[in-house]
């Protein structure tokens, strides 16, 4: 943990590689060219749900402007995890599974990108560069609300 980088705004994020739920993989270079908001969370997290209607507000705001978002959960199991993208109505966006065990392990994205506790969001320019750290990733105490300043100024 001492040699742990933590990732800052202005930073160029740091680079991944996951399976979302459709069995495709998904890395920082898949969203090249767009905004990219990271939302971190968990169906047993109550933060993270009431958040969703705000989530899928920005993207129906952004979304056509090139905002895409990939939600990382931290449920218990998979099946918890799928069953709460379909109680929530989620399941047009990207999707993957970390899990409550392996959120901090060096390979996982929340490690990389220093995410914790939920909600927590990462927002990421076109070119890489992380431009906002919310909520829960934010140890500034920026919020939801900060995110959506970020994000009418960004992408006008």
């Amino acid at each position: 943990m001492l040699n742990k980088k933590i990732i800052k705004v202005n930073d160029i994020a740091p680079d991944f590689t996951v399976r979302g739920i459709s069995g495709d993989m998904l890395s920082l270079e898949s969203y090249k060219g767009n905004y990219l908001l990271i939302d971190f969370w968990a169906d047993w997290c109550k933060p993270c749900i009431e958040k969703f209607p705000e989530v899928k507000s920005l993207i129906d705001v952004y979304g056509e402007k090139g905002l895409k978002v990939l939600f990382v959960s931290f449920d218990r199991t998979e099946d918890d995890w799928k069953k709460g993208i379909k109680k929530h109505n989620i399941s047009m966006w990207d999707h993957v599974f970390i899990g409550s065990k392996n959120y901090q392990s060096k390979e996982s994205i929340s490690y990389k990108y220093d995410i914790q506790p939920i909600p927590a969001y990462i927002l990421i320019d076109p070119k890489g560069k992380v431009v906002g750290r919310y909520e829960g990733a934010s140890k500034e105490n920026k919020n939801f609300e900060d995110l959506v300043r970020k994000l009418n100024i960004s992408m006008k």
